[in-house]
């Protein structure tokens, strides 16, 4: 996917350049610091996708993005990053077309499904305001996930003093953002993980089995029946590492829908 990256900033731009760079699906990534420029540029290289601040200097994101809409281009999807404090003004960003809102100070995983929904999405299914809140990035904000998930693992009874519960705790919100991650746990995932937490993919493997096998040893099996059903492994009745993943991810997309229907 060809992306432009509009920030004044360029620590920002570098972030999300590095970001982006890392994503499994390859990106022809160009960045821009002033709002004229940016707005040439898209006219010139008809980008796929332009993740802008909403801050930028001589024409702000907003100005281009209404500028590109109403001018005679190719017309991009956009991703506009805008500061925290004005996450009680979404009303603001009600009536850009084809533009998700979210924080400036999104982390990978929310920028990652970001991209990678409009990467899926059928054009022709925009509306003439395809808004999207920051409460409908993958369902719902990116707080709200982490508070569902950590609420599931305390549930099935995972102490959180347990290297275990942290890489769990991300590993489900990776899969959330992206459940295909989960057809290369051991490539992709684990590695992912461990890079975040500074230690080694198998460490990640063995802390999450013991961190569901404490949970199971703890008494918490009829929970875990709840949650998983079916998808137990017969004869041990242990989920694997991917399975549990997999079921929880899976329970807080179906909350993230119902939160944000």
């Amino acid at each position: 996917m060809k992306i432009i990256i509009g920030g004044h900033d360029e620590k920002w731009n570098t972030q999300i350049s590095g970001i982006l760079e890392k994503d499994t699906v390859g990106h022809e990534i160009e960045t821009e610091r002033r709002g004229i420029s940016l707005l040439e540029k898209i006219k010139s290289t008809k980008p796929e996708l332009v993740v802008i601040d909403l801050l930028l200097p001589e024409l702000d994101g907003i100005g281009v993005i209404e500028q590109v809409h109403e001018q005679d281009m190719d017309e991009p999807d956009f991703i506009l990053a805008v500061p925290p404090a004005m996450k009680d003004r979404m009303h603001c960003f009600q009536g850009l077309k084809k533009t998700w809102v979210v924080e400036k100070n999104m982390d990978a995983p929310v920028l990652l499904s970001a991209v990678h929904s409009l990467m899926k999405t059928d054009k022709r299914k925009w509306s003439d305001n395809a808004f999207v809140n920051m409460r409908m990035v993958s369902g719902m904000m990116q707080e709200d996930m982490e508070i569902l998930v950590t609420n599931v693992i305390h549930d099935v009874g995972i102490p959180a003093h347990i290297k275990g519960y942290r890489y769990l705790r991300y590993a489900i919100l990776l899969a959330v953002q992206d459940m295909d991650i989960l057809n290369s746990i051991t490539k992709q995932l684990y590695p992912e993980i461990a890079r975040k937490y500074q230690t080694t993919p198998d460490r990640v493997e063995r802390a999450i089995r013991h961190a569901i096998i404490v949970a199971w040893e703890r008494g918490m099996p009829e929970q875990m029946q709840e949650y998983f059903g079916y998808a137990l492994k017969q004869g041990t009745g242990k989920p694997t590492n991917s399975e549990f993943i997999a079921m929880i991810a899976d329970k807080i997309r179906l909350e993230s829908k119902i939160k944000s229907a």
